[in-house]
């Protein structure tokens, strides 16, 4: 069968627009797809660079306060003994009673706990998994920064414990009551009071309190042996000067 001329046409025709469509399914539509996702890319990029330039004067802050925060984390670190001994505490258990003229019948002292490792803070009496606090005794090898407390070692590496005394007092008045939570708070290292139980009778007070000794290994701060050649010693009370 010979085709005429106006079918030949017709054919280039409609092989034309095959051709077309072919080359938009197949390479157009592509290219597009490809450009909406590389739009999204740029979209998201875009998101994130505002997002760094906003906090880029935030960055500068920071940085400028950086030496304050450094000065600021010295002051504090610095507010604790880098160690205490049993006769440290003691001595200051002496000048607690002599200052606040309360009676301390019988000084207990328990088993100190590690409640900062690895520039954390943990509870002195609840266990946390990762960072728990572990009391060091027998059962627990103290870290090379306990061994050496006196030795300025990073922040992070810094070691905190807590020295429980607990006191037996005998019988105060609500005045010295008030008094030795003032000597508490205002005492130059960091002392705390917890686990309080009093009892009342004829207008006097007696009962038990704990005071927690806190000393920062590593911080940097020296250290000088106690020195109680001025304290007399007796036998009736530890705490009392023989007459």
């Amino acid at each position: 069968m010979k085709l005429s001329i106006m079918q030949k046409k017709v054919i280039i025709i409609l092989a034309g627009l095959l051709i077309a469509a072919l080359s938009f399914f197949l390479v157009f539509q592509k290219n597009l797809e490809k450009t909406e996702e590389v739009n999204r890319e740029i979209s998201k990029h875009k998101s994130q660079v505002s997002y760094l330039q906003n906090l880029e004067p935030k960055v500068i802050e920071m940085k400028e306060s950086e030496p304050l925060w450094d000065t600021e984390i010295g002051t504090v670190t610095q507010s604790f003994p880098c160690y205490l001994s049993t006769e440290d505490m003691i001595y200051q258990l002496y000048q607690f009673q002599q200052d606040t003229a309360v009676n301390i019948m019988n000084a207990s002292f328990q088993t100190p706990s590690r409640i900062f490792v690895g520039g954390q803070v943990s509870h002195p009496f609840i266990t946390v998994e990762g960072n728990s606090s572990i009391a060091v005794d027998g059962s627990a090898e103290l870290s090379e920064v306990e061994k050496n407390p006196t030795k300025q070692v990073d922040f992070n590496a810094m070691v905190g414990l807590v020295n429980p005394v607990q006191l037996s007092l005998d019988t105060f008045t609500e005045e010295q009551l008030f008094t030795m939570t003032d000597w508490i708070a205002e005492h130059k290292d960091k002392i705390s009071l917890s686990e309080i139980a009093l009892a009342s009778s004829e207008g006097k007070l007696a009962g038990t309190m704990t005071v927690n000794f806190f000393n920062l290994c590593g911080n940097g701060r020296g250290y000088e042996p106690l020195n109680v050649s001025g304290v007399q010693t007796g036998i009736k009370n530890i705490f009392h000067t023989s007459k």
